[in-house]
């Protein structure tokens, strides 16, 4: 990237201030990018895409992604959801993709942390287990 610890500084005081009640405040963020967007190209650039790396931060820490090789009942998706929602002390959107490279199972992910009940997975771990 190209941005300094200054930069990174800005782009976060930027991005606290459009947050409101745990919500990003679009509007507020949007009219901040447009007084950052008047400042010289290069730092403008800097500071946005930093100030872009805070919001899928962001984003990533509230999004449930769920993948099934099959399309999931809703019922089903909604208990997850429940669950997670629970484990972690606040509210997740949740995303569903189907994924036709699993075999079977689902495979969750919150931010950086990865469930993986697939068959797929199941098949390495027996792999190993095999191998050594």
């Amino acid at each position: 990237m190209g941005y300094s610890k200054q930069d990174i500084k800005i782009a976060k005081k930027i991005f606290e201030g459009s947050i409101k009640e745990g919500n990003i405040e679009t509007s507020r963020l949007f009219s901040i990018i447009s007084t950052v967007k008047k400042m010289k190209p290069n730092k403008a650039l800097n500071i946005l895409q930093a100030l872009l790396k805070e919001v899928v931060s962001f984003y990533k820490k509230q999004t449930l992604l769920v993948e099934s090789s099959l399309p999931l009942e809703q019922s089903y998706l909604s208990e997850i959801k429940r669950i997670f929602e629970r484990k972690i002390g606040r509210p997740l959107t949740i995303v569903f993709k189907e994924n036709k490279t699993l075999i079977g199972g689902i495979k969750i992910k919150l931010d950086d942390n990865v469930w993986d009940y697939s068959v797929n997975q199941s098949l390495e771990v027996f792999k190993e287990r095999a191998n050594g």
